[in-house]
């Protein structure tokens, strides 16, 4: 009978996986689906509003040439109609932010995640290694602990990452950075 319980809980948990990486793969579909209507929406009044200044810069070259004069020239009706669209622009720069920020923490969730797998199949590979007199009780508790602050430190090991991305930091201060919160201070 274990070994149909064994069966049962394997496709169940192969089922649940599926599932979950379906689930995944429709809400990275959908942010990518608002990323792209908002970029092209951001693009769309970008052009309306190059339109409006080229409209600006004529009416102003008509009357410099008309009157030979610099003065100001009035664009409030231009302005007018420019006004909502620059409100506009600014709500979808900030809504494409958000859905950027949101494309970036489900990718962090699954790096993360296949972070875990590995820890699980390296505890693993420990555990036998351990139990066949391959390595020492130190040399498991050692190898756990490093794979354990990799993963407990995930988080502050990724900012560090975009800390160098960004070019805040050079790639040694990255390597001192990240090898001081897995070892402690050299």
């Amino acid at each position: 009978m274990s070994f149909f319980n064994n069966i049962k809980v394997m496709k169940d948990s192969i089922s649940k996986t599926a599932n979950n990486i379906s689930n995944t793969i429709a809400v990275n579909n959908m942010e990518q689906a608002n990323l792209a209507r908002v970029n092209k929406e951001i693009s769309s009044i970008n052009s309306e509003i190059d339109s409006a200044c080229t409209q600006i810069g004529r009416k102003f070259l008509e009357y410099v040439i008309e009157t030979n004069e610099m003065p100001g020239i009035d664009v409030s009706d231009i302005l007018t109609v420019l006004d909502p669209k620059m409100i506009r622009k600014t709500e979808l720069e900030k809504e494409l932010v958000e859905i950027q920020k949101r494309i970036k923490d489900q990718m962090i969730i699954k790096e993360k995640n296949a972070l875990e797998e590995k820890f699980k199949k390296e505890k693993e590979k420990l555990d036998a290694a351990l139990a066949m007199d391959i390595i020492s009780e130190y040399e498991y508790n050692e190898k756990i602990n490093q794979h354990r602050k990799r993963l407990d430190n995930f988080e502050a090991i990724k900012k560090i990452e975009q800390q160098y991305e960004l070019g805040i930091i050079s790639i040694e201060e990255k390597d001192y950075k990240i090898y001081t919160l897995i070892n402690g201070q050299k």
